[in-house]
């Protein structure tokens, strides 16, 4: 699954909003969604998605964080901005409070089971779920 099939499956299991997938080759580290919703909650969220179910999937920068997209997240945060790393691990979906993009190539996929906000079969989410409405909002 590529972060382009992923956010395809991810976009109708969201709660709804305004939502823009972005790449932008001019402004290295953005995330790859901006996201306003009706309560006025808004945010970024970074999509990853891996095929590896043990070990640490994301220590290669081709597909963990690269060093642009550690230093935007750090910056942001520390202006209290709002997002999380929704991460396709295999056949399971994973979403991460946005602070975890600091430490993402470290974690083996059971450190990341431990540090996940929501860990949950792909298949078990239907179009009609709210699961991530319960930890995005």
């Amino acid at each position: 699954m590529s972060e382009a099939t992923l956010w395809k499956w991810l976009r109708p299991r969201l709660p709804p909003g305004h939502y823009d997938r972005i790449e932008s080759p001019t402004s290295p580290g953005v995330p790859d969604v901006h996201y306003q919703l009706a309560n006025r909650r808004r945010g970024w969220i970074e999509l990853k998605h891996t095929r590896q179910k043990s070990g640490r999937p994301f220590r290669d920068g081709k597909k963990g964080m690269r060093r642009s997209q550690i230093l935007w997240w750090k910056s942001y945060l520390e202006h209290n901005g709002d997002g999380y790393l929704i991460v396709s691990i295999g056949p399971d979906v994973a979403v991460f409070p946005g602070h975890v993009s600091q430490f993402l190539i470290d974690l083996t996929v059971d450190d990341m089971r431990q540090e996940a906000s929501l860990w949950l079969p792909r298949r078990k989410i239907t179009k009609t779920s709210t699961v991530f409405a319960s930890v995005i909002l």
